[in-house]
This record gives structure tokens, C-alpha cells and sequence, in this order.
């Protein structure tokens, strides 16, 4: 388990680590064959679509931090 984006292994899903403990950020989440959005998430582990193929903390969408987490954007 390591921060950041981590790919599904043995039938789980793939999930994004955050490994902040006092912040909520905005990351990318690639996915194929749909388009690719923001979401927001907390500390901890946040399981991703089964189609996302990568993720990462995006410092220059809404400047990096957000309030909820689950909020999407495009």
C-alpha cells in the first residue's frame, strides 16, 4: 500500500491513498474507455471506478484543496 494512485490486484479495486492526514485534495482520475474527471477525497484510502486506469493529486484544478470529499468535477 502506497500513497497515491495504486492499481486493483486480486479482484480489488483500484484506490487512490492519501496520505495526508489534515487536508482534502482534488485528483485526476484517468479511466478508459469513459472520460476522466476531478474528485475530491480525504485522507485514507478512497476506492476508484472499475474502469479507472490511474490517479494523481492535481494541484492546479481549483487550487488543489477541496471541502468534500466525493465532490466531482470535470
Amino acid at each position: 500500500m502506497g500513497c497515491g494512485w495504486n492499481e486493483s490486484r486480486g479482484g480489488e479495486r483500484a484506490y487512490y491513498e492519501h496520505c495526508a492526514t489534515n487536508t482534502n485534495v482534488w485528483i485526476q482520475v484517468k479511466r478508459w474507455p469513459r472520460s476522466d474527471y476531478h474528485r475530491c477525497v480525504g485522507p485514507g484510502r478512497t476506492n476508484l471506478d472499475l474502469d479507472a486506469t490511474g490517479a494523481w493529486y492535481d494541484s492546479t484544478y481549483r487550487g488543489g484543496l477541496c471541502s468534500h470529499p466525493g465532490d466531482t468535477g470535470p
